[in-house]
């Protein structure tokens, strides 16, 4: 009896339900992102986000919306990952959507930054709990 007890509280507090994966994937599109599902969870992508070393004017806009939702849909970490040709400028790129993101209002250790594979100026938001 407590075993199982146990597992239905664990089954209630494993992740988000599918209304709210629903509601996310639903947000991501209105805020302008392909939402996307993968090995990281649910995503949002934003395609031709960056020019050259710096972000795009609609990847600013995009950065905030992205930040509301992070911190509307709250469990787990959010990953942003940058595309880019090289080292440097990932790094460029990197620090720019970590400063933008941060003056939104999103900071701190459940927000990570990497370098991610996607096609040429791309940039992705991950939800790794959805």
């Amino acid at each position: 009896m407590a075993l199982g007890l146990a597992g239905e509280l664990r089954g209630q507090s494993t992740g988000p339900s599918v209304e709210e994966q629903a509601s996310l994937t639903e947000q991501l599109a209105s805020a302008g992102v392909r939402p996307l599902r993968g090995d990281l969870g649910l995503s949002g992508v934003l395609e031709h986000a960056f020019s050259d070393y710096a972000l795009a004017p609609v990847a600013e806009r995009v950065i905030e919306r992205l930040c509301v939702l992070a911190n509307a849909f709250t469990r787990g970490p959010v990953r942003l990952g940058v595309s880019a040709k090289s080292e440097a400028q990932a790094e460029a790129r990197a620090r720019w959507v970590k400063l933008r993101f941060a003056k939104a209002g999103c900071e701190g250790q459940r927000f990570a930054i990497a370098f991610t594979k996607l096609s040429g100026d791309a940039l992705e938001a991950s939800w790794l709990a959805y």
